[in-house]
């Protein structure tokens, strides 16, 4: 598995995600995503404005699920977790999430300038690249590299296919309860077999409880 990291400008970012917000944001960090599935959007997130008199609750629109303040730092930053539909992108005829990987931390915007984060196959970092490439968006690669997960971390027992197929579905909402997508709308998005996506589920999902149990 891959993360390709790239920078732009802010007026560029824009045109990923048309929000009159970005424009007062000092600084903004995806501490952690929670949620990209093609329903539903969940992530913690810090955030500090240029006018410290700003509020997230100033731009709340339909789209937002849930919003909730989890703290207040001393510098008048505040780090929040939002729920909220998938953004649309009416400007640009591209989906970050359409070639089957997803967004990951780092994910910023600071002093002007925009760093984001695509976790993916070879492949699907390829498409990614090139589905931005067609619509004209000015950016460079700041890093491209192995996605690495600490020794510690179960995930590190599990094959690279096996975690990007567990990972997806947990992302995607498949063990979510109500069950939010199906095995086999899990294996279309993936673009992979039916079948072969439940035998490196099932072997993904063996592998993690013999971890936690010890065997």
């Amino acid at each position: 598995m891959r993360r390709v990291t790239i920078e732009l400008d802010l007026d560029e970012m824009g045109k990923f995600e048309n929000n009159p917000m970005l424009e007062k944001v000092k600084s903004l960090e995806i501490l952690q995503f929670l949620k990209d599935g093609p329903e539903e959007f969940a992530a913690i997130f810090r955030i500090e404005f240029k006018d410290q008199t700003s509020k997230v609750e100033d731009f709340v629109g339909d789209d937002i699920l849930e919003l909730q303040m989890l703290d207040h730092e001393k510098d008048g930053a505040y780090i929040y977790f939002i729920k909220s539909k998938p953004a649309s992108h009416p400007r640009i005829q591209f989906d970050p999430l359409a070639a089957g990987g997803y967004l990951s931390v780092p994910f910023e915007i600071r002093d002007g300038r925009a760093r984001m984060s695509y976790l993916g196959g070879a492949k699907q970092v390829k498409t990614f690249l090139e589905g931005i490439e067609k619509t004209g968006i000015k950016y460079r690669i700041a890093r491209i590299s192995d996605a690495k997960f600490p020794v510690s971390s179960p995930l590190s027992r599990l094959t690279e296919k096996q975690r990007r197929v567990l990972v997806t579905a947990y992302r995607l909402g498949y063990y979510d309860e109500p069950r939010r997508i199906s095995s086999l709308e899990l294996a279309k998005r993936m673009k992979v077999g039916s079948s072969t996506l439940i035998n490196h589920r099932r072997r993904a999902e063996r592998r993690l409880l013999a971890e936690l149990v010890g065997r």
